[in-house]
């Protein structure tokens, strides 16, 4: 007996798509039905695939797009269960522009060597070799203060604000943890 293109799909990504999406959620059981919707949205939509040799690709996309869809809901659940608990934006796929806004406070608050490595590395992109040529320093200190500046201003951030952020570390919402915090306002 011939097996269909569905199951030949089936048979071949099954567990690779499991594990991906169980590696975006905490919950095996969600991981499973959205491993469901995945299959049927690759059932009904397999003759629109132009390129068989992109198959893979196409799958994961896909599948990337179920669990982000997933997390759409969610956090629209948590909006329509706790009005006012988070703000309606415009446009929450892309907040990283405002964030940016107000982010440069959080900079100006880092001591002073940290402050530099991040300018130098984030806001310039300049290379840790450079930097480290710059400053008269060893480049494994300039790595040093890069990293030890980022988990610095993380910690400064999230001592002030709630981050809500997809899977890739995109800010999809935020809100201030305490009335006194304006800079994320």
């Amino acid at each position: 007996m011939k097996q269909s293109h569905t199951e030949i799909i089936w048979n071949r990504f099954h567990l690779k798509l499991l594990n991906f999406i169980q590696g975006k959620l905490s919950d095996p059981s969600t991981a499973e039905d959205i491993l469901q919707d995945v299959l049927i949205k690759i059932q009904t939509n397999l003759p629109s695939l132009k390129e068989e040799t992109k198959i893979q690709s196409w799958i994961f996309q896909i599948a990337r797009n179920a669990v982000t869809d997933y997390y759409r809901k969610q956090k629209k659940q948590i909006n329509e269960n706790f009005p006012g608990e988070l703000e309606e934006r415009e446009n929450p796929e892309n907040l990283m522009p405002e964030v940016a806004d107000w982010l440069s406070e959080f900079i100006d608050d880092l001591p002073e060597k940290y402050r530099i490595a991040i300018i130098y590395s984030e806001l310039e992109g300049r290379p840790q070799k450079e930097m480290a040529e710059e400053l008269g320093i060893s480049y494994a200190n300039a790595r040093a203060r890069i990293q030890r500046g980022r988990k610095l201003l993380k910690n400064n951030l999230e001592q002030c604000c709630e981050f809500f952020t997809d899977q890739y570390g995109n800010v999809l919402d935020y809100r201030a943890r305490y009335q006194s915090c304006n800079d994320c306002k």
